[in-house]
């Protein structure tokens, strides 16, 4: 069931290619309904869409370790997913030494304290704060979602928390927080346990960890359940997760339209290089909202030198449409993010990326469309009638 548009206040003013709606277009997109009821968060879930503060977004990728890597959305049917010995066996030893309590959710201090501790040992970009993990885009305590917490007590001591969003047929998992000397008890599996469990107790029919990591061991935890299912977003449907091809991802489509683009061009003597967008999925609402643009949205595009503020010209590839589009943009600086990545002043800056010649912190903004087309010879023609000087070679070097 689709989301009503007059419910909806769209982050995202599509140009004449977009269509909105909660069927992704197969790139970063951010929703911010005023409203959401426990069913629409189910469509939500169930079209690949997920919590980001008080919006909804969805992707295909993300960012992890200075590599790009697909990012597929899986769920768990309540009533087919079975438990490994192990997991039971994990679930029956903290039973014993743990207590827990499951209520609404709440930002306290204490909560704020276990947030930080866990921002300074979790590798990969997070929140500054837990109220701004939860409440971006709108002010505290003013929520769309149906929020819960499970906090958990060693000893009559909080060592941890996990936030889940309840919806009329499916729970979402959302954040998981717990302090590193306590990891032995592998509170995030845990919770995920108790959440499965709760699901079940309250007739809820699926249970959404986000997405998952192939390409990460670090997250294969959200895969230990027995049952997962992933969305094709090829084919909008879910399927079980042992017939997962990571080459079939939408992912690997765009990067090899990326490489092919980048080598027909460098054969017609236009030295463009792909870009690594660290801002994809960083958008600032305050100047979207302001000047009513579209950004760039997916994790890498081609370019020559976004930093020519007189015209920035930018190429990306329309997954649906089988076609690669050619924008004029406008480059907004912001500050490098996130911190682990090579510190600098300037827009663009050498990276040493699995799939990028170059990394931009700008954000992106999209003013004009000059030409989609399948045919690259089209796309540089037009590049060309647009006049746009080569590659900085110094950057590169």
């Amino acid at each position: 069931m689709a989301i009503p548009k007059q419910q909806r206040e769209r982050l995202i003013n599509p140009l004449e290619y977009g269509s909105p709606g909660t069927v992704p277009s197969l790139q970063f997109e951010l929703e911010r309904p005023t409203h959401l009821s426990g069913r629409e968060l189910d469509d939500y879930l169930d079209a690949g869409w997920y919590r980001q503060g008080q919006g909804l977004f969805t992707t295909y990728s993300t960012i992890s370790r200075k590599i790009l890597m697909a990012a597929p959305w899986i769920r768990v049917e309540t009533d087919k997913y079975t438990l490994s010995k192990n997991l039971r066996r994990l679930k029956s030893r903290n039973d014993s030494r743990l207590t827990y309590h499951i209520g609404k959710a709440m930002v306290t201090p204490y909560r704020e304290e276990l947030f930080q501790k866990f921002r300074t040992y979790f590798k990969g970009e997070f929140y500054e704060s837990l109220s701004s993990a939860l409440y971006c885009y709108r002010s505290q305590p003013d929520s769309i979602f149906d929020s819960r917490e499970i906090t958990f007590y060693l000893d009559g001591e909080m060592i941890g928390f996990s936030y889940f969003d309840v919806g009329e047929n499916s729970i979402a998992s959302i954040l998981n927080i717990y302090s590193d000397e306590h990891m032995k008890y592998s509170l995030g599996m845990y919770a995920i346990l108790l959440q499965l469990e709760w699901c079940v107790e309250n007739g809820k029919k699926y249970y959404y960890p986000g997405y998952a990591m192939p390409e990460n061991p670090r997250f294969d935890y959200k895969l230990r359940i027995g049952g997962i299912d992933f969305l094709d977003q090829k084919s909008r449907q879910w399927k079980p997760w042992n017939e997962f091809q990571l080459d079939e991802t939408p992912l690997y489509e765009y990067r090899e339209a990326m490489v092919k683009a980048r080598d027909r061009f460098f054969g017609l003597d236009l030295g463009w290089r792909i870009g690594v967008y660290l801002n994809h999925s960083n958008p600032c609402p305050l100047l979207i909202d302001q000047s009513g643009a579209e950004f760039l949205s997916h994790p890498i595009f081609l370019s020559g030198d976004i930093s020519d503020e007189t015209n920035p010209l930018v190429v990306d590839y329309d997954l649906k449409e089988k076609v690669y589009r050619l924008f004029r943009c406008s480059a907004y600086h912001r500050q490098p993010y996130p911190e682990n990545y090579q510190k600098h002043e300037d827009v663009l800056f050498p990276v040493d990326f699995d799939c990028a010649d170059f990394g931009c912190v700008a954000l992106l903004t999209l003013d004009k469309l000059l030409l989609k087309s399948a045919d690259l010879l089209e796309i540089y023609e037009e590049i060309r009638l647009n006049e746009y000087e080569p590659w900085l070679d110094d950057l590169i070097r």
